[in-house]
């Protein structure tokens, strides 16, 4: 975006890909300095949930050999003052979790108990047919009771509008009784992107995907009985993949709320933890490690008059059911890249070669321009 210190050559998922992440950010507050503290989903979704990637973690860095806990599966992975959904109920307060630390997803087709592909699952979602069941679980017996039990992280091959739909719809429920949880913490992961997989969306189309959802999560939140007193948060876990002309670990990041500054852009230096302590302060919690107790909170986003107009969410300019074409049907890089990506392993987050997926992105955006190398520097071993 041109209001901040935006580099419009570098951006691989434009406004016509991703409409709701631009108007939400220029509606709102535009913050162009923000950086996450994670590099990747092992170390990300540590830092996101409880402010500090332990000992382990760090000691383990990019071997991984015991665990890969992007899904809180691993309890050497965790802190010992354990995470905000903790802190948040030892204090009484009400939580709700969707998709966060489901490491015992199930999405599987009823009749032949077998998984399937996006688009096997998309066509079941678009026809209401229901032949896919779709359910959430956790190892954490802390967080089961917290879980929605239809709400999923990963894999990708469910769009995020069922996610989507799964918060809407209790949030229909809260506004019947009246009462909503003072935190809920939500996942939406498909602007991971898949390379050129086959029957898997374009990298616009996941992006596209991604950011429906997110605006229609944000315009119902923005037209419930609750948006006087709410505060959405938006946050990626990590910066893998990124191209960026400042930092790589610079991010994208939204602050929406009736006390939100209206299309101000911000310029402090956020970091994750600054986003875990605006979460401890507006909640009355205790920090729950040093990083969160020193970090910066993000008070220069705020006004002390509420502006408590709704957000409309823009609708998707990209099909969400544009599938990447079998190799034999692209030619040159593109066809490079499909074969690339039939080649990795989707099964589990981040195991996929981070250039391949990049790259794909890239060429997607800008078919007929270089790679931009000097901007995206990976591991020699593409880790």
């Amino acid at each position: 975006m041109r209001e901040g210190n935006g580099r419009s050559d570098l951006c691989m998922f434009p406004e016509m890909v991703s409409p709701n992440h631009h108007e939400i950010a220029r509606d709102f507050v535009l913050l162009d300095n923000t950086y996450v503290s994670g590099t990747n989903s092992a170390d990300g979704h540590q830092w996101t949930d409880s402010a500090v990637a332990n000992e382990y973690m760090e000691r383990s860095y990019n071997a991984y050999a015991r665990s890969y806990p992007y899904d809180g599966g691993d309890p050497l992975a965790f802190s010992p003052e354990g995470f905000l959904w903790n802190a948040a109920v030892e204090s009484g307060l009400k939580v709700r979790v969707f998709g966060e630390f489901v490491d015992k997803p199930v999405v599987r087709n009823r009749e032949t108990g077998k998984g399937g592909s996006f688009k096997d699952v998309w066509e079941d979602y678009k026809s209401g047919t229901n032949k896919f069941e779709i359910k959430a679980g956790t190892s954490q017996k802390a967080l089961e009771p917290l879980l929605n039990p239809n709400y999923i992280g990963f894999p990708q091959n469910v769009s995020d509008q069922w996610r989507a739909d799964q918060f809407l719809g209790e949030l229909a429920a809260w506004e019947k009784s009246g009462e909503m949880p003072q935190l809920c913490i939500l996942l939406l992961p498909n602007d991971h992107t898949v390379g050129f997989t086959p029957d898997y969306p374009t990298p616009w189309a996941a992006v596209a995907d991604n950011d429906l959802a997110l605006g229609r999560i944000v315009e119902g939140l923005s037209k419930s009985q609750f948006w006087k007193d709410t505060l959405v948060l938006g946050l990626e876990d990590d910066c893998q993949l990124g191209i960026d002309h400042v930092d790589g670990h610079r991010t994208f990041a939204f602050v929406a709320s009736p006390y939100t500054k209206r299309g101000a852009v911000v310029s402090q230096m956020y970091t994750t933890t600054s986003f875990v302590r605006t979460i401890g302060l507006v909640l009355g919690l205790p920090a729950m490690t040093r990083f969160d107790r020193t970090a910066h909170p993000l008070s220069e986003c705020f006004v002390s008059k509420p502006d408590f107009a709704p957000y409309e969410h823009r609708p998707n300019r990209v099909p969400l059911d544009e599938l990447t074409p079998r190799p034999e049907q692209l030619s040159g890089e593109a066809r490079r890249l499909a074969l690339e990506s039939m080649k990795q392993d989707w099964s589990q987050v981040d195991r996929a070669n981070p250039e391949v997926v990049t790259r794909a992105a890239w060429l997607y955006s800008h078919p007929s321009e270089p790679f931009p190398a000097e901007y995206f520097n990976p591991s020699p071993d593409g880790h």
